[in-house]
């Protein structure tokens, strides 16, 4: 809870605090009258381990210790910087085909320089996360380069 210590409870959105109280609420009981988290958990549906860390939370940061926070690393990929080269070289290439097909040709591409395999998931992030004006500019690129070189 390194952010949450920083800031006050009013710095979070108000969707933020409501689910904080949300939380709060059905941990109460628990807190304040002693009644068991495994009874709490049955009667709310939620996990007794998800409970138990809410009331950690709470007890060691108060109201802020119940809002959730995102993760430092949200929307980076964590892959060999060759691999993502590979991936993103298949998809400029071949303008037109599935992801599937590009997770596969990177596997292999991967497997023949030792390399970790991108995932499924991790593909489609980064061929969705190219700017579409940079495949243009490869395109004319090849375009050009065979211009260039045929007799």
């Amino acid at each position: 809870m390194k952010e949450s210590d920083d800031k006050s409870l009013l710095s979070y959105s108000d969707e933020k605090r409501s689910k904080a109280v949300e939380k709060f609420k059905i941990i109460e009981p628990y807190i304040l009258e002693g009644i068991p988290l495994a009874e709490l958990s049955q009667e709310h549906g939620t996990p007794l381990r998800t409970l138990q860390m809410w009331t950690k939370s709470y007890q060691d940061h108060g109201l802020k210790g119940l809002i959730h926070q995102t993760r430092s690393d949200a929307g980076s990929v964590k892959i060999d910087a060759e691999a993502k080269n590979i991936v993103e070289g298949i998809a400029l290439k071949n303008k037109n085909i599935s992801i599937a097909t590009i997770c596969r040709k990177a596997a292999a591409e991967c497997r023949k320089k030792n390399l970790a395999c991108p995932s499924y998931h991790q593909v489609y992030r980064m061929v969705n996360n190219i700017p579409k004006d940079k495949g243009k500019i490869q395109r004319k690129k090849v375009q050009y380069r065979r211009r260039l070189f045929e007799f």
